[in-house]
């Protein structure tokens, strides 16, 4: 177990959480409850910031749990494999950038793997 220095959060080890698989649904309802968002708007063609930003970490959960490019653009409302690797690479550059980014993407992390 990771403790983060700068803001406390516990990591879970990488082994405990390969053992759980959770369903895509669980992870998308998991960020849009974290923001205070509908899944239906987070779904749609909308390209508002806050939308955005919850399927950028949405996106990220999934590939981490296992599921392909292609079946998290699909659960993502559709998206194409090359808007999932647009969210990947908004999440690297946005975790240099802005410390909060990790804090949410650990919080998210341990509220979907306990």
């Amino acid at each position: 177990m990771k403790i983060c220095p700068c803001c406390g959060f516990v990591e879970i080890p990488a082994k405990s959480r390969a053992a759980k698989k959770v369903k895509a649904d669980e992870i998308l309802a998991t960020v849009c409850d974290y923001f205070n968002l509908s899944t239906y708007l987070v779904k749609s063609k909308l390209r508002h910031n806050q939308f955005v930003t919850a399927r950028m970490y949405a996106a990220k959960l999934m590939l981490e749990n296992g599921m392909t490019l292609k079946d998290t653009g699909d659960k993502l409302g559709g998206r194409d494999h090359t808007t999932v690797i647009h969210y990947k690479k908004l999440y690297s550059d946005l975790e240099f950038s802005e410390p909060e980014t990790k804090k949410h993407y650990i919080t998210l992390k341990n509220m979907i793997y306990g």
